[in-house]
């Protein structure tokens, strides 16, 4: 293995090791964003408290107690105090990632508290909301918001049921059928999933695959019920989310299009102009 170092391109966090920062019963050890260079590491630690830790964009490998897991864009590790805890950064790739650091102090319910605290190492796969949550949790603790402690304890809560969900029930991709409209019932899950799996490689077959359809069958159905076909829904619904990434500002162009599942900038830039008649370079200076 080569030599491992520790080279951040940048950080913003908020730590509070030493200071009282609570939400209630949760006591915030820490928020925020860090991204390390191709091959970069965080250093092996012992956690002192529970940490969620999702890949914005890149690879990598979390290392928890010696179990090495290879992550990408959407992950999400849960670990507990007192794991032996450490990350690197692909290669071939730049990762970044949002960390939240938390523990308890007699929190309710116990079911939650009590998960958490046995998570030597648990990975889950962001289902489209965890991310959005977490990047809003990030930026109410980089600026100075109003109200801002009402909204903070509001998405550190959020954020644990949603994981606790995430982790412990096993969710359908189907709605249950509450009316006699089977068909705009399954249209409607179909739309969710892209909805809530924008950053994953969709194409039409992979969609097919997941509801079990045919490309053929399912792009007919698509169509017939909204008027508008399954492949162009899927690049709509991406360039809607890269124009969002792009707004933000935070991402480089090569990380949006990693986001949206393209090979590389030139051909994201390339479907991005087909879509909207301009590029990202003109779309980023004219926001």
């Amino acid at each position: 293995m080569p030599e491992l170092y520790s080279e951040k391109l940048f950080e913003f966090t908020n730590l509070f090791i030493d200071k009282d920062e609570y939400m209630g019963d949760i006591k915030i050890v820490q928020v925020g964003e860090t991204c390390l260079d191709k091959g970069a590491s965080i250093e092996e630690h012992i956690q002192v408290c529970h940490e969620v830790t999702l890949i914005i964009s890149g690879k990598g490998t979390f290392i928890a107690d010696n179990e090495k897991n290879e992550c990408s864009v959407g992950d999400i590790q849960i670990i507990s105090k007192g794991i032996n805890h450490s990350i690197i950064s692909d290669t071939d790739s730049i990762l970044r990632y949002i960390h939240f650091a938390f523990d308890f102090n007699n929190y309710e319910p116990r079911k939650l508290s009590e998960f958490y605290g046995q998570c030597k190492n648990v990975l889950i796969h962001d289902d489209g909301n965890i991310r959005w949550i977490l990047n809003m949790l990030v930026d109410e603790y980089a600026n100075n918001h109003d109200f801002t402690d009402i909204v903070k304890n509001s998405l550190v809560n959020t954020i644990l049921v949603l994981i606790w969900r995430r982790a412990n029930v096993q969710t359908s991709t189907y709605r249950p059928i509450i009316s006699g409209n089977p068909i705009g019932n399954t249209v409607y899950s179909i739309i969710r999933y892209i909805d809530n799996n924008i950053d994953a490689k969709l194409t039409v077959n992979s969609v097919a695959k997941k509801f079990s359809y045919s490309d053929e069958y399912i792009s007919r159905l698509f169509k017939e019920k909204t008027g508008v076909s399954l492949k162009k829904y899927i690049i709509a619904t991406k360039m809607n989310y890269a124009k969002s990434l792009l707004a933000e500002r935070k991402c480089s162009l090569t990380e949006v299009a990693e986001l949206m599942g393209y090979s590389s900038a030139q051909a994201f830039c390339k479907a991005f102009k087909k879509h909207t008649g301009y590029t990202p370079g003109h779309f980023d200076k004219n926001i």
